[in-house]
């Protein structure tokens, strides 16, 4: 049973164990002689037929040819996945994704990474596809151009041949439901499939003379003028002049949306390449800038700009790009409909110096950032990490004077190094940090747990995730991003201070299947330094299985009363606070239903997790081991 349906044991799970897979081939050839269309190049024949029920196989040909006439492994039930190359059509990669049983994590690492822009994609469904489809995995298939997975719901049929990057217009899909049958009928997508190079780069002219990108005077030898302005308005993109003459190019979609970049060589005075990626509408374009960016040489110089929306779907991978590789030190506080303007240098080796040339313009999400420029003698000048960060608290502070310890004094990120004698895996650990906000101190709160963080010696920023609310205040995402923390949206059904809880767990453990431990923190707790050091010396306990869990927190330790501080306490109580949780305790107490059972009410707390004595090891509570 599966929730209410029924699953069919009896039907026979691998199809080619009753029938002969000459008797299979015979059938798939005479399907695609009956069922493919006559096409003229540049166009070439596509026919694909899903399964029906859990019986009748599905069917794949390409130009003439019965593409499971190679496939050697058993058709179970699945998604039937072919990749084939754009140039001469060989089989790349074929494989049955059994998603009702395994999810569709490596249907999505094979959409996004494990093809290339240009490859020829066709899918087929055999029994079901719908139960564990996750909604991400949902999400890439209509990025790749289909205008029907999301309809389709439990025993549905669906086909969908496509070339990975290439306009929806060239697509060839269908799909049916299942009304009153237990199955639906079999559907087929015959078609004739333009096949194209893709080349994410886009035509341009570089041509129109404006002197020194109207710059009054102009450059040295040693830089060359620069004119970038953007505005978030359905008329305008970024426009760019480069040394002297404006850089123009063609639209892939209306309004330029997401990412332009131009990328030029200033020692060959030469524009390189342009392209535009719609980092607002599609997982895949993000993946294609990070490719863009990669594949420039070293030393090129980099220009880029938002046009209407470009941070929804920026991914990670883009922002350390552009981050190491070429010196940005705002890309990671780009919030919805914000502006940005762009100038680096690409360093392939990493570690790039901050570069001078930089905007970005915040607002609301109900409204577009502010009309930005940059117009500038570009040469190879960098700003200091203390630089940085000095120009990001004072901007944060014009906005929210309300910080006076922030706003008083230079704030100071430099990692405090961590004890070589210490390579606990503790420090690679992610920390999750959930604030309880709505209160009048929320904010207050929240800095004292994010500022404890920062003088952590060992702690790397890029391990912090801190959970806000859809709604979250822009003020709450700028103090995070000031720290250079990583910041999780929980969805908007996430109401209750439970609910985001319940999603952060689950969802740290998605971040890699390496992960088998996570540290987790309320914003109504601040770390003492010694923190990360107590928690790698308690390491080996879970690991060994002795404690369920280790908590550097301990309800009933007070400065001044315990008499015992280097004791650790072990107990059958769990305040939650600054505590260490293994995937194996959270799968087996805590996971999906069992939430609201152990977890539902928030952490009580308030305090300090360590209680700030002069002592070598903070107090601990650790839960006894589970059972």
């Amino acid at each position: 049973m599966f929730g209410s349906r029924m699953i069919p044991t009896a039907l026979p799970r691998v199809v080619w164990l009753v029938r002969t897979s000459a008797a299979r081939n015979e059938d798939t050839r005479k399907r695609c002689s009956r069922l493919q269309t006559p096409c003229a190049a540049p166009s070439y024949s596509v026919m694909v037929q899903s399964g029906e029920s859990s019986t009748k196989i599905p069917a794949m040909c390409f130009n003439g040819i019965d593409l499971l006439s190679g496939f050697s492994e058993p058709l179970t039930r699945g998604l039937l996945v072919f990749v084939l190359d754009q140039h001469n059509f060989d089989v790349k990669f074929s494989k049955v994704f059994d998603i009702y049983e395994k999810g569709s994590k490596d249907l999505s690492e094979l959409i996004l990474r494990g093809t290339v822009w240009g490859d020829i994609m066709l899918f087929a469904s055999f029994d079901d596809i719908t139960v564990n489809l996750a909604q991400y995995t949902t999400d890439l298939i209509s990025d790749l151009g289909s205008a029907k997975i999301a309809q389709l719901v439990y025993r549905g049929t669906w086909v969908f041949a496509t070339q990975k990057g290439l306009p929806a217009s060239r697509n060839c899909e269908n799909m049916a439901n299942k009304l009153s049958r237990d199955w639906a009928t079999r559907v087929t997508a015959s078609c004739c499939l333009t096949v194209a190079d893709y080349n994410p780069k886009v035509p341009f002219n570089w041509e129109k003379k404006v002197p020194h990108c109207g710059l009054p005077i102009p450059c040295s030898k040693e830089s060359f003028s620069v004119r970038i302005f953007t505005q978030q308005s359905p008329k305008h993109w970024p426009e760019y002049c480069v040394a002297g003459k404006v850089v123009s190019y063609e639209a892939k979609r209306v309004n330029h949306r997401g990412l332009n970049a131009v990328a030029y060589d200033s020692v060959a005075d030469t524009v390189l390449a342009v392209g535009t990626f719609d980092t607002y509408g599609s997982y895949l374009e993000g993946v294609a800038l990070d490719e863009f960016l990669a594949g420039l040489p070293d030393g090129a110089w980099l220009l880029l700009g938002i046009s209407d929306e470009g941070s929804m779907r920026l991914s990670r991978d883009v922002i350390r790009r552009l981050e190491t590789y070429y010196g940005s030190s705002l890309v990671d506080r780009l919030v919805y409909r914000a502006t940005w303007l762009f100038v680096g240098r690409h360093v392939t080796a990493g570690n790039a110096n901050y570069t001078l040339y930089e905007l970005v313009s915040l607002d609301d999400p109900d409204h577009f950032g502010n009309p930005i420029e940059i117009k500038d003698c570009v040469s190879p000048k960098y700003l200091r990490t203390e630089e940085v960060l000095e120009y990001r608290r004072r901007d944060f502070c014009r906005s929210y004077p309300d910080y006076a310890a922030l706003c008083s004094a230079p704030l100071s990120l430099v990692p405090l190094p961590r004890s070589p004698a210490n390579s606990s895996p503790v420090y690679s650990l992610p920390i999750v940090l959930v604030p309880l906000l709505g209160q009048p101190s929320s904010h207050l709160i929240l800095y004292e747990a994010l500022h404890s963080l920062s003088r952590l010696p060992g702690l790397n920023p890029s391990n912090v995730y801190v959970v806000l609310p859809t709604s979250a205040n822009p003020e709450f995402n700028q103090l995070v991003y000031l720290y250079r923390y990583n910041i999780w949206v929980s969805p908007p059904d996430s109401h209750s201070y439970s609910s985001r809880l319940s999603h952060s767990f689950s969802r740290v453990f998605q971040l890699s299947p390496r992960v088998q431990h996570f540290i987790f923190l309320p914003t109504n707790a601040a770390v003492c330094p010694d923190f990360l050091e107590f928690l790698a010396d308690s390491f080996p306990l879970l690991i060994n299985n002795s404690v369920a869990t280790v908590t550097a927190f301990n309800e009933n330790g007070y400065q001044g009363v315990s008499s015992e501080a280097e004791t650790l306490y072990r107990t059958d109580t769990f305040p939650g606070v600054g505590s260490m949780i293994s995937r194996k305790v959270y799968e087996g107490f805590m996971g999906g239903p069992k939430w609201g059972e152990c977890c539902g009410k928030p952490t009580e707390g308030g305090v300090c997790t360590a209680t700030g004595r002069t002592r070598s090891r903070p107090r601990s509570v650790g839960s006894p081991s589970a059972p």
